[in-house]
């Protein structure tokens, strides 16, 4: 959608207002617009192609007290899947009874939007794009193209909850 003339921009040059969670209320010139697919424009790609920074694809930082993520009995012992925080899509395995591993949900290969999927050895999280596959506990890649490992939240079992740092 295009938004009106606002003060200081030359005659005829019209900013484009994206709808997206990640990018709310943010206003590009079409010069700086990268025309990306849906999935990618969820992704850590689509925020870095805008020069965003600030939002899903920044590193948590220690200062941050933990935020509730979910009742620890909807992930059992071994199980994965994709937990909303906080507006973010996490992907989310517990290890055991005190470990959860967190990670972004989006592909290190062209930022798709991965899927948790059953394997004969386990779980493990998959992009439909290209199909990498990224290891539950590590968030390493294996098989496809991607080559870098998913980025990490902190993430923990504390009295019956799981909380995660953003």
């Amino acid at each position: 959608a295009h938004v009106p003339l606002v003060p200081g921009q030359e005659d005829g040059e019209r900013l484009t207002q994206l709808k997206h969670p990640l990018v709310v209320g943010l206003t590009v010139a079409p010069d700086r617009l990268v025309q990306i697919r849906r999935n990618r424009l969820e992704g850590l790609n689509a925020a870095a192609a805008l020069g965003i920074s600030g939002v899903d694809g920044d590193p948590p930082t220690d200062d941050r007290p933990p935020v509730d993520a979910l009742p620890a009995a909807e992930l059992p012992v071994g199980a994965s899947r994709e937990v909303q925080v906080q507006g973010r899509t996490l992907m989310m395995h517990r290890v055991d009874e005190t470990t959860v591993t967190a990670f972004t949900n989006v592909c290190t290969h062209q930022g798709c939007l991965l899927q948790v999927v059953d394997r004969q050895e386990g779980p493990a999280y998959a992009c439909p794009c290209h199909g990498s596959h990224f290891d539950v506990t590590s968030g390493k890649p294996f098989g496809g193209p991607a080559r870098k490992a998913l980025m990490d939240y902190d993430a923990a079992v504390v009295d019956d909850r799981i909380v995660v740092k953003l």
